[in-house]
């Protein structure tokens, strides 16, 4: 039975994903490599920063070291775009919508891997009321790759992992979950936790 659901915030709770972050640098610096296809220049943008990028939300690389680095690989007023698209929230409502009623039943959390600036504009401008306990990355130097982050939260929640749902759009985290006995959803626009959860 389950007694907790902790979400991840990027690609659950928000529709901006660090994924999409980096597509959109690829787009906005594509103009200039013209004798690569897309795709390709995508994915040696995606090999060239993925890497940098959880350090920037475990907080090894402060947010001014990280954008400062992507202005020294390439056109500026692609890093704004890419930096505007990062630090705003646009609300997955499909998820919003039913997290009343799941709190009537469960404790709620949020696990994330998440750099200070996008903790920031979240806290800035989202009501977290709704959350029993709230896990940025960049406050605990850790990631969800990392099973004593998923331990801060198991020891708050005073659960044990089978009962402890995690919600998170990427097959990796939800598979370092299942591995600590969580259970688990690979979340997807389609998904209706309500129905799941009844």
């Amino acid at each position: 039975m389950i007694k907790a659901i902790l979400f991840d915030w990027h690609g659950v709770l928000d529709k901006r994903t660090f994924a999409g972050m980096l597509e959109t640098l690829a787009r906005a610096w594509h103009p200039h490599m013209r004798e690569m296809s897309f795709d390709d220049y995508h994915k040696m943008v995606v090999d060239n920063f993925y890497k940098d990028g959880f350090e920037y939300a475990a907080g090894r690389i402060s947010p001014s070291g990280f954008w400062s680095m992507l202005e020294y690989e390439g056109e500026e007023s692609g890093v704004l775009r890419a930096k505007d698209y990062l630090l705003q929230v646009e609300r997955n409502e499909t998820v919003w919508s039913r997290l009343p009623k799941l709190k009537e039943k469960y404790k709620l959390a949020i696990l994330s891997d998440c750099p200070e600036d996008k903790k920031e504009v979240i806290q800035r401008t989202i009501d977290l009321s709704l959350f029993d306990h709230v896990y940025f990355s960049c406050d605990y130097r850790l990631l969800k790759s990392d099973p004593e982050f998923f331990q801060l939260a198991l020891k708050d929640l005073d659960l044990p992992a089978p009962v402890c749902l995690f919600v998170d759009d990427s097959e990796k985290n939800v598979g370092y979950a299942r591995k600590l006995g969580f259970r688990t959803l690979q979340y997807q626009d389609t998904t209706d936790l309500g129905k799941l959860l009844g």
